[in-house]
């Protein structure tokens, strides 16, 4: 995780939804340092992101995309694993359990 105020430049596309004008353009932001190339790929990929912070240290990193979904950031896959299975609802656990049985991890 970078530190506070360390950004880099991207000009990245502002989704006519959240543009006051109603149209979309292409507005220069500043992206923390540490996740600027993810930020870069996956708008370069075509994956609009419309918000992003690394968490500084203090927090879970997250980019938010422009259809809803927000991609976490973790420290380490441990850490991936303890809050994915934290958030999961009991349709997904059972879903889990069938798979392993079925020999799958």
């Amino acid at each position: 995780m970078c530190e506070w105020g360390k950004t880099v430049e991207l000009k990245l596309v502002m989704p006519a939804y959240l543009s006051h004008t109603g149209v979309a353009y292409v507005k220069p932001c500043g992206i923390d340092e540490c996740i600027a190339p993810l930020v870069k790929a996956l708008n370069d990929g075509g994956i609009t992101t419309v918000a992003s912070c690394c968490g500084h240290g203090r927090t879970f990193g997250a980019i938010s995309l422009a259809d809803g979904t927000t991609l976490m950031i973790f420290p380490d896959y441990e850490t991936a694993q303890i809050a994915g299975d934290a958030a999961a609802t009991p349709e997904m656990k059972v879903a889990d359990k069938r798979w392993k049985e079925q020999g799958h991890e």
